[in-house]
């Protein structure tokens, strides 16, 4: 599978309380790539987000299996542009409200993407990037950043078992 590199601008929120006031921390740019299924002129989309060891052959193959069904994968690398290579030596190198944020900065980009259905847009991850998926689509996060054009579907791949919602919203 081949990718496109793209780039687009997210934040590093300290925690939440900040980020949902309007605190986003300093702005970073961070690298993804974007993989297209073939002939596809308005897919459905799929923005990808890897764990605590970042990027790996395993996330190729997934986003060749997505792709060969139809759908858009947009791959983020939510570390480099920081300047951190991973953080399962130490989760406290990136804030869980800076992940989060990541993934609506990149939900907002691909939707500005040629050839990709901006009503159509979900977001997967596995482990830390399971547990930034969920949180992004939290009601009170996605209402806040996205608005009415909400995350429309997402997949957690083992996520940090410690999250906890007050509610199913």
């Amino acid at each position: 599978i081949v990718g496109e590199l793209t780039r687009f601008e997210s934040r590093s929120p300290a925690d939440f309380a900040p980020m949902l006031s309007g605190r986003l921390g300093p702005r970073v740019v961070l690298n993804a790539q974007l993989f297209r299924p073939r002939d596809c002129t308005s897919c459905p989309a799929v923005v990808f987000v890897p764990g605590s060891g970042n990027i790996g052959p395993h996330h190729l193959a997934q986003a060749s299996a997505l792709t060969d069904s139809g759908l858009a994968v947009l791959l983020i690398d939510p570390f480099r542009g920081r300047g951190i290579d991973e953080t399962i030596s130490d989760q406290g190198k990136l804030s869980w409200a800076a992940s989060t944020f990541d993934v609506i900065a990149a939900v907002r980009h691909i939707r500005t993407l040629r050839g990709i259905d901006e009503d159509r847009v979900g977001a997967a991850g596995n482990s830390r990037g399971g547990t930034a998926v969920m949180l992004a689509a939290a009601e009170p996060i996605s209402l806040r950043f996205l608005g009415k054009s909400n995350i429309k579907a997402i997949v957690a791949g083992y996520p940090w078992c410690g999250t906890q919602f007050w509610s199913a919203k």
